[in-house]
């Protein structure tokens, strides 16, 4: 296998990234009061299993922009070191399940029109990973989702209505990890 600066990220990352999903918090339900009480909202309703330890590191605006703009939450929470010391997964299947590496059968036709777009693109999302892994950093990321509210048009504003909140949202993925960007091609949004 010929060494190249890609190959040689692609095995920091298999050795470095750590990965813990948290199945037992997919499905829950959270009743989000206000755009203030999100974090508090998350501990109420997963007291029990949530650590207390952990802090909201999402930006209110950008919580509310995710909320008026596409009826989701993906939040990143600060999380204490020893949550992810074991049963985490790691490894090349790890960055294949994440979506980081592709076998040749699973590009598409698409993709070659933009090879050396993707390719750089590619190298510049892998180099960030390696980044955040460098800062030694451990993080709870959860993603919730919600029924969009009925409206007559599109909104095309990133302001939240407000009537929007109080709103119940669900758990649909749960993680603790040492690199924020971990879902970036589960997630992706602008």
């Amino acid at each position: 296998m010929k060494i190249t600066p890609k190959t040689t990220l692609i095995k920091i990352l298999a050795r470095g990234l750590r990965y813990l999903p948290l199945p037992e918090f997919v499905g829950q339900q959270v009743m989000i009061q206000s755009v203030d009480t999100v974090a508090d909202d998350i501990r109420c309703a997963l007291s029990g299993i949530f650590p207390e330890e952990c802090n909201l590191l999402t930006e209110a605006g950008i919580l509310e922009g995710m909320m008026a703009k596409y009826n989701f939450l993906d939040l990143t929470f600060s999380a204490p070191p020893y949550l992810l010391e074991s049963q985490y997964q790691s490894g090349i299947s790890l960055l294949k399940d994440l979506g980081f590496i592709r076998k040749p059968s699973e590009v598409e036709e698409d993709d070659d029109d933009f090879e050396g777009f993707n390719e750089g693109f590619i190298m510049n999302l892998l180099t960030d990973i390696a980044k955040d892994l460098s800062k030694n950093i451990t993080v709870l990321r959860l993603f919730l989702t919600t029924e969009p509210p009925p409206q007559e048009e599109i909104n095309w504003e990133i302001d939240l209505p407000p009537e929007y909140l109080p709103r119940l949202f669900i758990i649909k993925d749960a993680c603790i990890a040492n690199a924020g960007s971990v879902w970036f091609h589960q997630y992706f949004y602008l």
